[in-house]
């Protein structure tokens, strides 16, 4: 029946917005870690230039380019984690939805029924009526 219906949506939805919570979270950690690459990047520039002439520069340079790598993986995962974000997001609005059609066909199926007893019981008083002429 539709109020079956409409708690199942309704739970499906939580369960939904539960996951969408989840992603929100792991898109908020992949904005962390690249905002954490970004300031290694500086610190480790910044570290380039000290032992500029050095026989420490070649290490350095290796080690940025480790460091610039971390970084562009981190902003890859971050722009991943925005477009899982996004789908999250039109799942939710499309469970809402489902939700919303439940309660929908919920509120028809009782019309439905109401104007079903109005009829019955209008063809009882009918009927009660021919009765009580009769006798």
């Amino acid at each position: 029946t539709a109020v079956k219906f409409t708690g199942d949506s309704k739970k499906k939805l939580a369960d939904v917005i539960a996951a969408d919570g989840k992603v929100q979270q792991a898109t908020n950690k992949a904005a962390e870690k690249v905002e954490n690459a970004k300031a290694e990047v500086k610190d480790v520039n910044k570290k380039l230039e000290q032992v500029a002439g050095t026989k420490d520069y070649d290490r350095s340079v290796k080690n940025a380019e480790k460091v610039q790598n971390s970084l562009v993986t981190a902003q890859k995962e971050f722009s991943n984690s925005k477009v899982v974000l996004a789908t999250s997001a039109n799942t939710v609005k499309a469970a809402q939805g489902d939700v919303s059609n439940a309660q929908k066909a919920e509120a028809n199926e009782v019309k439905g029924r109401v104007a079903a007893q109005t009829k019955l019981d209008q063809r009882v008083d009918k009927i009660n009526a021919s009765a009580k002429a009769a006798s």
